[in-house]
């Protein structure tokens, strides 16, 4: 296995036992950041947990993270970290929040993992050596998206409601061709990636949310587009199966 790979889950897993210790638990405190999303401890410990292993097995390679930024190193590496991807879930009991983490070399994209420990699943892939799903009870198989082709035999994810959402996408909503649930976070990105949903469209997120998807999705056989919004800072994101994504992106990319 790639030296940086192995690393990655290595990494993710023990970030993400580091999350179990305040999942769920009483008095959990809540800071806001300055653009108001909700922070806590287990998001600054797992980032920084992650970051010292990075650190200690590769020294050069650079990082940045949602918590605490971007560290420039030496090396043709640079990680990206979500040590909690879903905070507004995992503050409220939700086990559907994950620890994300992706490397990228001169080349682009190169290793993705989305690790869930409340549910205790990974999806992870290697740029040209496929993707895998480490599933709860500890077999690996390759990951793969589904090939749906019609929207009437679609199941579409989104993070929240449609209040984001432009008359064209309502309209698309409201006819009731598909099957909309909000199974939101990174654990939409795993349904997708291993064949349980269709699509998903999600909006108002950073690079370090969907870092390890640019891996992922389409070593995985599916389809990923990535803009930004007209007038805004943020991104958005259409992922799907490869027969969904051209009439996903006709419906829903504003």
């Amino acid at each position: 296995m790639n030296p940086r790979l192995e690393a990655a889950l290595a990494i993710a897993k023990e970030a993400g036992q580091l999350t179990l210790e305040y999942f769920n638990k009483p008095g959990l405190q809540v800071e806001m950041k300055q653009d108001s999303s909700p922070v806590t401890l287990a998001d600054t410990g797992s980032e920084a947990l992650i970051r010292t292993r990075i650190g200690e097995q590769f020294p050069g390679d650079g990082m940045v993270g949602e918590e605490f930024g971007e560290q420039l190193g030496t090396s043709d590496y640079v990680w990206t970290i979500d040590p909690i991807d879903g905070t507004k879930s995992f503050i409220h009991g939700v086990p559907l929040y994950g620890v994300l983490i992706a490397v990228e070399d001169v080349a682009g994209p190169l290793i993705g993992v989305v690790h869930l420990p409340a549910l205790g699943e990974t999806v992870y892939a290697i740029r040209d050596g496929g993707a895998f799903w480490e599933r709860a009870d500890g077999d690996v198989v390759p990951a793969k998206v589904r090939t749906t082709t019609e929207l009437t035999r679609m199941s579409l994810i989104l993070t929240s409601g449609f209040e984001w959402a432009t008359p064209t996408m309502r309209e698309a909503f409201i006819r009731g061709d598909t099957m909309v649930r909000t199974w939101g976070d990174a654990y939409a990105w795993l349904l997708l990636a291993t064949g349980r949903a269709d699509a998903m469209i999600d909006h108002g997120i950073m690079e370090y949310d969907i870092a390890p998807l640019r891996v992922i999705i389409p070593e995985a056989g599916g389809a990923m587009t990535v803009w930004t919004p007209e007038g805004r800072d943020d991104l958005a994101a259409v992922v799907s199966t490869k027969g969904l994504h051209d009439t996903m992106l006709s419906r829903f990319k504003a």
